[in-house]
């Protein structure tokens, strides 16, 4: 029983290694610096939802950021994030960022 046990377990953990290698063939850029901003991003935004505070950050999106008023997304790097904004807008290239949540919902202000 123990045997097949530890081949299941096995084999779970060789298919997730595949799974997981397949995926970064398809997305290399995901662990790039194309991605390191909108993953930086979408830190600061829950830590100033979370923390109810004002963090200013200047970022810039290879690819378009969108901001509802529900989420935070980045399709091609994979980052979604589900906070209360007051914002409808997508960023992309360079941009100046105030994130403020001190009223309990976070506003995206661009800056200069």
């Amino acid at each position: 029983m123990q045997d097949r046990a530890l081949i299941m377990m096995a084999l779970v953990v060789s298919m997730t290694i595949v799974l997981s290698s397949t995926l970064l063939l398809r997305r290399p850029h995901v662990y790039t610096a194309d991605c390191l901003d909108a993953q930086t991003f979408a830190r600061d935004a829950y830590t100033a939802y979370a923390t109810r505070s004002t963090i200013y950050g200047t970022y810039y999106f290879h690819y378009p950021v969108t901001v509802t008023q529900t989420t935070i997304t980045c399709n091609p790097c994979l980052v979604s994030l589900n906070i209360q904004t007051l914002n409808n807008t997508t960023l992309q290239g360079r941009q100046r960022l105030l994130l403020n949540a001190t009223s309990g919902r976070l506003v995206i202000q661009t800056k200069g």
